[in-house]
């Protein structure tokens, strides 16, 4: 779940906010610490996934949560476009993650408030190109999710397990095979007054912590987006998503974890984007010079019909066509042609241009597409290998890709 803070002064961002920079820290010391697991049981984490990049290199992990979706952190995959990453249901050791076995993306969203200065609100889904029922030719079961109510009810002595293909050890190496390691609740005040930066921006939902006072055991750079449990009734109630830490296992710095339950309530994040409703969140953009048709299809996968009751257009997007107009159905996909002018559309200071979409399903009332301007493109052996490297200087320092000291894991 960590990886690397750069000594680079950046502002605090928001998704919403369009990628935009803001402040974040300078880099902390490296802890020589081991990370306390063992290598886990195989078989026993048949709904933990791997994702990976184009050249079939792990990055982070994630957890399939049923039919056609997988459930991770949202600095995973800042940047990446569709096409660029798959997943692997149920893998084990990586040098057993073929391409054979890996599993393509349509699409992912990122939530719209997540803010990459605090990793606020750190959870996307992954949409699958397939319903996933079975893996390897073994039934695949979805991991169960805790509720609002099971996230209020965590006390002291409660215990979780975090698994995940991270390093064992700060900046170190990353097993082949899965590994896990038992990790104590710890209170939101008690996490918020380590006086260490950062954990005094924990937000009393969105978050919920987890570790030894004297470290020793954590997650790590790699674990990003993998899943904390608690083990109960033969399975695994998922609690977390790896986010961010001071480090890996260092004394008085506990990991920091996407509250599950929070983002599992009725209207909220998870029911909302894996409703069925299917398009892309996010078109990248390398160049303010660039002039681009894209096209921009919305298919209905849920199991109501739904009309669009409106569009607003940002600077710089002019719709060409457009075959949504009438009642989308059930199973039905149109289509959204624009051009794009990305001089118009990303101004000095603005990174994102949002076309808003308002609609009548019961679920998802409302979706915005996104044109986003990069400066570069994540480079080969970037923080997804490891622990997460960087986007390109830059985005590294902007939004933190697999940090877990304030460094995404």
């Amino acid at each position: 779940m960590k990886a690397k803070v750069l000594s680079v002064a950046i502002g605090l961002i928001t998704f919403s906010g369009a990628y935009a920079q803001s402040s974040d820290s300078a880099q902390r010391m490296v802890s020589p610490r081991i990370v306390g697991g063992t290598p886990a049981v195989e078989g026993d984490w048949s709904s933990i996934a791997a994702i990976t990049d184009s050249s079939n290199k792990h990055f982070c992990g994630g957890s399939f949560i049923g039919g056609r979706y997988v459930l991770t952190a949202a600095h995973c995959l800042i940047g990446e476009s569709i096409g660029s990453f798959n997943v692997h249901i149920g893998a084990y050791d990586r040098r057993n993650l073929s391409k054979d076995s890996s599993i393509g993306v349509v699409s992912y969203y990122l939530h719209p408030d997540y803010n990459a200065g605090t990793y606020a609100n750190d959870i996307a889904i992954i949409e699958l190109e397939k319903e996933i029922k079975e893996s390897n030719g073994k039934t695949v079961p979805k991991m169960l999710l805790a509720s609002f109510g099971d996230a209020n009810s965590l006390t002291k002595g409660d215990i979780f397990t975090v698994a995940g293909w991270g390093t064992l050890r700060e900046d170190g190496y990353k097993p082949y095979e899965l590994n896990e390691v038992d990790v104590p609740f710890v209170d939101l005040a008690t996490c918020q007054n380590t006086g260490k930066e950062g954990y005094d921006d924990i937000g009393p939902y969105d978050a919920i912590c987890a570790g030894l006072e004297d470290g020793g055991k954590d997650s790590c750079q790699g674990d990003s987006g993998g899943p904390l449990v608690i083990k109960e009734n033969g399975g695994y109630k998922q609690y977390g998503v790896v986010s961010w830490g001071d480090g890996c296992a260092r004394k008085n710095a506990y990991g920091v974890y996407a509250n599950v339950g929070y983002f599992n309530q009725s209207g909220n994040f998870i029911e909302k984007y894996t409703a069925g409703v299917s398009y892309t969140q996010n078109t990248i953009f390398m160049s303010k010079e660039e002039k681009r048709r894209v096209s921009l299809p919305l298919t209905n996968r849920s199991n109501e019909r739904f009309d669009i009751r409106s569009i607003t257009w940002p600077d710089g997007v002019t719709e060409v066509a457009n075959s949504c107009t009438t009642t989308i159905e059930i199973g039905d996909t149109c289509t959204i042609d624009v051009d794009v002018d990305a001089a118009a559309a990303f101004p000095a200071g603005q990174d994102t241009a949002n076309i808003q979409i308002e609609t009548d399903h019961t679920v998802v009332s409302e979706l915005s597409m996104n044109m986003v301007y990069i400066t570069e493109k994540k480079q080969e052996g970037s923080g997804k290998s490891g622990g997460s490297t960087s986007l390109a200087m830059l985005l590294l320092a902007m939004f933190g890709f697999g940090l877990r000291a304030k460094r995404k894991r």
